[in-house]
């Protein structure tokens, strides 16, 4: 039978019968498989139906029903605050599996809910010599996609990175390096050791390490303000470069080496000379795109001048706003007059 015809055959009946239906199984079940172009009515009479059985959900139905809205395409954000709550007060004991499950569903359905995502954090965190490395990272890589730091877990792992480099493999060192990056981790009293710790973790691999990923961790390096030599030499390699301008993600790589150039122009300690490869010029982005930004900094910065907009760089390179500051971020100084 074809599958369009069967879930449409399905829904008619389900529109019928959804008030009959008496276990909760068999309702997610239906709810999961009725498809996610099911007619937005449809979904809202199993959200109801499903919301007046809340009183019967096990701990097990709370945590399955993430993944059935999931898979039906509908965010019930009322129905998945009431199973948050159950999750957060049973989460010990909460198997990886499942907990990978709700936190692909929040990223899939766009919902965010922070005292969720602190709970199977923490929990994570304090429990964090039962699991293995690869699903540690594999759950700082979800809370990256869903714009969360939880800095307990986050410092965890560099303690063992700076404990046990040689552990690390080349994908865990391009996956941790992308999280830290991407959301700006910074450890006052660790960072050193364990920026120094990857360099070597990553050193081991430079003989077959491919383009991409040499691009991708000179890029994580470069974006938490260190600047590991010979990385950089490596990367910047006429053949190197030659690979990544005919990839095919040759725009991505473009923009990643533009960026790379324009944080080795802006740090003053950076022991590089540019080397003369030219690079494509990246596509105009939109004008003014961050306006907001913009004037936020500049109302407590700008009357004292600390605040400069619109700086040219050379080699047509432009940022939309400079903040001058020492080295540990504590101090903004202004600008010559």
């Amino acid at each position: 039978m074809n599958v369009n015809a069967f879930r449409a055959g399905l829904r008619i009946l389900v529109d019928e019968q959804v008030w009959k239906i008496e276990h909760i199984f068999t309702l997610q079940t239906v709810m999961k498989y009725i498809g996610k172009d099911t007619p937005l009515a449809l979904k809202k009479k199993l959200e109801m139906k499903a919301l007046k059985e809340l009183d019967r959900f096990s701990v097990l139905n709370s945590q399955h029903m993430f993944e059935v809205l999931a898979a039906m395409d509908h965010c019930s954000v009322v129905f998945l605050n009431e199973c948050s709550k159950v999750i957060i007060d049973n989460i010990h004991g909460c198997p990886f599996k499942v907990l990978i499950g709700i936190l692909k569903s929040c990223r899939d359905l766009q919902y965010q809910n922070e005292d969720l995502f602190k709970s199977i954090a923490d929990y994570v965190a304090t429990t964090f010599e039962i699991w293995k490395l690869k699903q540690v990272i594999f759950f700082l890589l979800l809370f990256e996609d869903l714009g969360f730091r939880n800095p307990d877990l986050m410092y965890k792992l560099m303690e063992r990175v700076v404990e046990e480099p040689g552990a690390l493999n080349m994908k865990n060192i391009v996956s941790i390096l992308h999280v830290y990056s991407s959301v700006n981790h910074i450890c006052k009293g660790q960072n050193r050791e364990f920026l120094e710790a990857m360099t070597s973790a990553l050193t081991v691999h430079l003989h077959h390490i491919s383009s991409e990923n040499l691009l991708n961790t000179v890029y994580s390096f470069c974006l938490m303000n260190y600047f590991p030599q010979a990385l950089i030499n490596q990367l910047t390699e006429k053949n190197i470069i030659n690979e990544l301008l005919t990839s095919d993600d040759t725009e991505k790589n473009i923009y990643k080496l533009h960026v790379l150039n324009t944080c080795l122009k802006l740090d003053e300690n950076a022991c590089y000379k540019a080397a003369h490869i030219p690079l494509p010029q990246l596509p105009l982005s939109p004008a003014h795109q961050n306006d907001r930004v913009a004037e936020v900094l500049s109302n407590p910065l700008e009357g004292d001048g600390c605040f400069s907009r619109n700086v040219q760089l050379p080699h047509n390179y432009h940022i939309d706003f400079e903040i001058r500051m020492d080295n540990k971020r504590t101090q903004v100084f202004s600008f010559p007059m």
